[in-house]
């Protein structure tokens, strides 16, 4: 238990007991309701005040530190070259079309291994709990000059504007980084602090979505000093409870670093006590940091748990025609803010293992406007059939995508997520697998292991209700079947013949 938690475990504990002792404070006989009432009142009161005044000592203490710390002298670091994403020769599709074909039964497939299912990681917190203006008629309500309006992919948002007063920082030297950063914390931040974490939550986004935001946050609020927007930056994700660090490159520029447990590609990195160190902006490899560690920090996750929640604006609309299906006619509009959102996202794996990649597209929910739009046709489409059956119905949907490789279509890697399987005109073999096994998870609620070949994805399921055909997986005491999006278009159960006789490694769904 860090510091930080050790105090909140502390003021929970304090709280309870205060409580406690407040409700057993008996009513004397010459007291009335409401004079008890007062009591009772004051005595939390008194309580409350205590452990606020607490936070506040705490924090200023942070902030002490953090701005003493600041003028020390700078430690060197050396950063890795980038590392580019896992690049593999995709061979080209294989066909068949044997629609009535029935695989053969019970056949097993050996595998080389499993990769463990990935952790959500907890969020980040603030440093002290931030409370928004009891006062404030609403953050939405534009009144004027004391609000910042920030629009965040289509997302208006309507922030407390603090007073920046004549804060610069003209002259990046470490004197002047550490009075700048005692000014912010003169500064009542927490309306600001509030109402961004208000927003994380109201849009859904992860963290990297979210240090974005507050990026352009920053960046609208003083735009007219880059030294100042680091510093800003990097304090206001500080006392959001994110792990971050101050650093100057070879030109002597200021720039803000993030940690995160996962591999980003493309960008320069060090790795310190398990956390990889990367660069919000482009960066040289020399760099000298301010390595001052607040307790309780956290790494920047780069998984995605909930569908960002942007506005809707009309992308792409998309008829798709099922093939074997011709009953089935889909149309789908994508969002556009949520589209661009994905792009801006870095090309990222959990690990260093570059098999984890895969599973930040995959186990990303889908959006609403897959839901609402797309679910109910498939769930009416495998309405009372066999889970064998059911799967073939979503197997040929899948099956039914545009197929083109990566290096045609954007020049380089590029994994989708499952909105952008269906706004994007093509996609491959791992888009195919990554949309297929979203479809299996939220229609037919059935545990999905992707199943990684040299050179190829696909995908695998449980069936449980006895109905299973064909080429089979045994993992964790379960049948899981293999289902190949990308094999145009054979059935459940079958396995292309350039993947029979290879050792795969399965890749758990969440």
């Amino acid at each position: 238990m860090d510091m930080r938690e050790s105090k909140f475990f502390m003021h929970s504990a304090f709280a309870t007991i205060g409580i406690l002792a407040i409700a057993v404070i008996p009513m004397r006989a010459d007291d009335d309701y409401e004079a008890f009432k007062k009591r009772i009142e004051s005595g939390y009161s008194k309580f409350a005040t205590d452990v606020q005044n607490d936070y506040i000592a705490f924090r200023d203490k942070i902030n002490n530190d953090y701005a003493d710390f600041l003028r020390n002298t700078w430690q060197p670091r050396e950063l890795s070259k980038p590392i580019s994403p896992p690049q593999e020769p995709e061979p080209a599709p294989e066909r068949t079309d044997p629609p009535d074909e029935v695989p053969d039964l019970n056949n097993i497939i050996e595998y080389d291994s499993a990769l463990n299912p990935p952790k959500q990681e907890p969020r980040a917190e603030p440093i002290v709990p931030v409370e928004p203006d009891k006062n404030d008629p609403g953050i939405d309500i534009n009144r004027g000059n004391d609000m910042l309006t920030v629009n965040y992919f289509g997302s208006e948002m309507s922030l407390h504007k603090p007073d920046m007063g004549s804060i610069c920082i003209a002259d990046n030297s470490n004197r002047n980084i550490s009075e700048a950063w005692r000014e912010l914390s003169s500064l009542n931040l927490d309306p600001l602090i509030a109402d961004c974490i208000r927003q994380r939550n109201r849009l859904a986004l992860p963290d990297w979505g979210y240090m974005k935001m507050l990026e352009k946050v920053v960046n609208t609020l003083v735009p007219y000093d880059a030294n100042l927007q680091t510093v800003l930056l990097t304090y206001l994700m500080t006392h959001c409870g994110y792990k971050v660090r101050l650093c100057y490159d070879n030109t002597n520029r200021l720039h803000m670093l993030f940690a995160t447990t996962s591999q980003i590609y493309n960008v320069p990195y060090f790795t310190d006590a398990g956390c990889r160190y990367v660069p919000i902006k482009p960066l040289d490899s020399s760099i000298r940091m301010c390595d001052f560690k607040v307790p309780g920090e956290k790494p920047l996750s780069m998984q995605i748990g909930k569908s960002p929640q942007f506005p809707f604006a009309a992308g792409r609309k998309r008829e798709l025609e099922v093939k074997y299906h011709p009953e089935l006619a889909i149309e789908f509009t994508s969002n556009k803010n949520l589209i661009d959102f994905y792009s801006t996202y870095p090309a990222a794996s959990l690990s260093t293992d570059p098999m984890t990649q895969w599973s930040i597209c995959a186990n990303t929910p889908a959006s609403n406007e897959i839901k609402e739009q797309v679910y109910p046709i498939l769930r009416a489409a495998v309405a009372g059939k066999s889970q064998y059956d059911a799967l073939q119905v979503l197997l040929k949907v899948a099956q039914s995508f545009d197929y083109d490789y990566d290096d045609n279509v954007w020049g380089r890697e590029r994994t989708f997520w499952m909105d952008e399987s269906w706004h994007y005109s093509y996609s491959d073999c791992e888009d195919h697998a990554i949309n297929f096994s979203r479809m299996v998870r939220d229609v037919l609620g059935l545990e999905v292991c992707l199943v990684h070949y040299p050179m190829h994805l696909s995908a695998s399921v449980a069936i449980t209700d006895g109905s299973a055909q064909g080429d089979y997986f045994d993992y964790n005491g379960k049948k899981f079947t293999l289902c190949d999006a990308t094999y145009f278009y054979g059935n459940v159960g079958q396995t292309p013949s350039s993947c029979r006789n290879v050792k795969a490694t399965l890749i758990p769904m969440l």
